[in-house]
């Protein structure tokens, strides 16, 4: 028959003694066991042990949201400076609401004014809400807000024809006059880099006016010198420009264009062009100057204007020719 050792758990043949830890078995008595242990191994206690957990939990949870909640929803205190203006304007209104249960009043003396419904009335203004102007969206750059151009810029250039015509291939016509077509140069740069990189010299005469809407501007060039007796020759250059619209990325512009050398033997000319400059491009203007032969040049200083170009040998073989550049901004 085989039994089990009490203190190790060893089986083996009924006998006296284990043979594993030599306990006497017979003659053995096992330690009470203690409350304790009892209380703990115990499953009633096991299962309300779990349930006082989880209620605690339960009522630490519900306690700190209901204190969010009453904190959320608590107008903000303000210091008592004075009677509430709300209070009578509640009063006045649940009065003029229920005539019937006024109290008898004392008749208004004679000396005293009539009272108007504009003094029984409560000032609406304190109680108006405050209005507050809205933030901008701080997910938004504040690069990504384009400013309006207020500002038109006139430049002056002399450039190859082999130049010219490349830079007309690669470019959008927005205008033509005869003579003058109109050019949009999309990310062009600064003017003088990108006058370099077609192979151009930058002219004297850079104007910068303001642009206002339906305002026009110009950028004139002349020498009105005169004598006692009689007038020298003369010349003039000028650049009107007219915006009937002036928008973030879009101004619309009306030029005209006018040039008068009289003691050249060549006349007058004028064109006129309307076009539509767009962000981050420059409006270039071509072929605006009639033939002039620089041996008819009388005694005129063009110097410091831009029909210094009329001294230039490559535009006197017409390997060259002047333009007209204007930027907004």
């Amino acid at each position: 028959m085989m039994q089990e050792c009490p203190r190790c758990g060893f089986s083996q043949p009924k006998d006296r003694f284990c043979a594993n830890c030599g306990l006497d078995i017979e003659n053995y008595h096992p330690a009470p066991v203690s409350w304790k242990v009892k209380l703990i191994s115990s499953t009633w206690f096991q299962m309300s042990a779990v349930v006082v957990v989880i209620a605690t939990l339960v009522s630490i949870l519900y306690w700190k949201q209901s204190d969010d909640i009453q904190s959320f929803s608590e107008p903000p205190a303000f210091e008592d400076v004075g009677a509430d203006p709300s209070m009578g304007e509640k009063e006045t209104e649940t009065t003029a609401s229920n005539p019937k249960t006024q109290a008898p009043t004392t008749p208004p003396s004679a000396s005293s004014p009539p009272s108007s419904p504009q003094a029984l009335q409560p000032e609406k203004k304190q109680a108006a809400p405050e209005t507050t102007s809205p933030t901008p969206d701080p997910g938004i750059p504040a690069t990504a807000v384009t400013a309006i151009p207020n500002k038109i810029q006139v430049e002056f250039a002399e450039v190859p024809q082999t130049a010219i015509q490349r830079l007309v291939d690669s470019s959008t016509i927005i205008g033509t006059d005869g003579t003058v077509t109109a050019l949009l140069v999309k990310n062009a740069g600064s003017v003088t880099d990108w006058v370099k990189t077609v192979g151009g010299i930058k002219l004297p005469g850079n104007s910068l006016l303001d642009l206002k809407l339906d305002t026009p501007v110009s950028a004139k060039y002349s020498n009105p010198t005169t004598t006692e007796t009689e007038s020298a020759p003369h010349f003039s250059f000028e650049v009107h420009m007219f915006a009937s619209r002036i928008q973030a990325q879009t101004v619309d512009l009306d030029i005209a264009l006018q040039v008068q050398l009289p003691a050249t033997g060549s006349g007058d000319t004028s064109a006129n062009l309307s076009v539509q400059d767009k962000g981050e491009s420059l409006i270039v203007l071509a072929g605006f100057l009639p033939p002039i032969e620089t041996s008819n040049l009388p005694e005129l200083n063009f110097r410091g204007t831009p029909l210094e170009i009329l001294y230039s040998e490559s535009y006197a073989s017409r390997n060259s020719d002047l333009l007209i550049i204007i930027n907004t901004n």
